[in-house]
């Protein structure tokens, strides 16, 4: 009987371990928003579960960058939480149409997922 008790008591904690383990995952995933501001534009790529960081261009200017390569993907806005240089990312998103008379400092980019990856 004693048996029976350790097994469900042990499975019971591996069981909850795990319940907090996904949650703790789903916490680094959360609903951010990043503005609109590059809505109307013209979809011209779609990328997904792209690894990267987090860089500051000025005061006023974020964007992701995606590790390996040598672009970055402006944002409209950025919340305050994710104002860290070189947080690492997961991103998902739409890159921008940049018509020929513009110079941006980072192609116009909508997030459509972002998960902190440490």
């Amino acid at each position: 009987m004693k048996n029976i008790f350790t097994i469900a008591i042990l499975l019971s904690v591996s069981v909850s371990g795990c319940f907090a383990q996904q949650e703790t995952k789903s916490k680094n995933k959360m609903k951010y928003n990043f503005g609109t501001c590059h809505d109307e534009r013209e979809t011209v790529k779609k990328i997904e579960n792209i690894k990267g960081a987090i860089i500051k261009i000025n005061d006023a200017l974020w964007a992701l960058k995606p590790d390996g390569e040598n672009v970055r993907y402006g944002l409209c806005e950025i919340p305050e939480e994710l104002k860290k240089e070189n947080m690492s990312i997961t991103f998902s998103g739409e890159v921008k149409k940049i018509n020929p008379n513009e110079r941006m400092a980072a192609a116009p980019f909508k997030v459509t997922s972002l998960t902190i990856t440490k």
